[in-house]
């Protein structure tokens, strides 16, 4: 017997069963909520039901209907778009944690988030430190890890970083366009 997995990829079940506990897709209209041009609410395919909403109409990232590959896309402006998730324990620093996500930077003269959870000094992000790939985890301010490629203005990548475990011994992988860009192992993360 077959049992066909319904996440991005084929990574597990978008009904709510399985490890998949978040997935936000730019390409899907029917997930985001518009104010005119921009988005206000994007919604969960995960079947977790955790939806990133930008209630202030400053900070909403703008939809494009021909963005990368001419699909939809969303973009962050780099200065002060964002959405808010749900405080939620599974989306916090807990690991072990895999995260992918399709980029087309457009800014990399300073940090750029792509994916924070936490709050205060036990928050863990995914961003880029100038024009490298970067896991930092504030727990207690020394996690901090760069890839090693140099990222372009205008080209597409598929980023995906993964944390094998949580407080203590762990290993880090950061992979760009299916290449490893970084593997730490043995390493206190978290």
């Amino acid at each position: 017997t077959a049992i066909g997995q319904t996440g991005p990829g084929g990574v597990g079940k978008t009904d709510g069963t399985s490890s998949l506990k978040l997935w936000l897709d730019g390409a899907d209209a029917t997930t985001k909520t518009l104010n005119s041009t921009t988005v206000s609410q994007w919604s969960d395919k995960s079947g977790s039901g955790n939806l990133g909403t930008q209630s202030t109409a400053s900070k909403q990232p703008t939809n494009n209907t021909t963005g990368i590959n001419s699909r939809e896309t969303i973009t962050f402006d780099g200065g002060n778009d964002a959405f808010n998730l749900p405080n939620n324990s599974v989306l916090t620093n807990n690991a072990p944690c895999s995260f992918f996500c399709l980029m087309r930077p457009a800014g990399l003269s300073s940090y750029q988030t792509i994916y924070c959870a936490g709050i205060g000094g036990g928050y863990t992000a995914f961003e880029t430190n100038v024009d490298k790939l970067n896991y930092y985890d504030a727990a207690d301010g020394v996690h901090n890890a760069n890839g090693v490629s140099t990222l372009s203005n205008g080209t597409p990548y598929i980023y995906d970083a993964n944390l094998s475990a949580g407080t203590g011994t762990a290993v880090l992988s950061l992979n760009l366009n299916g290449a490893n860009d970084l593997t730490s192992s043995a390493t206190t993360y978290g």
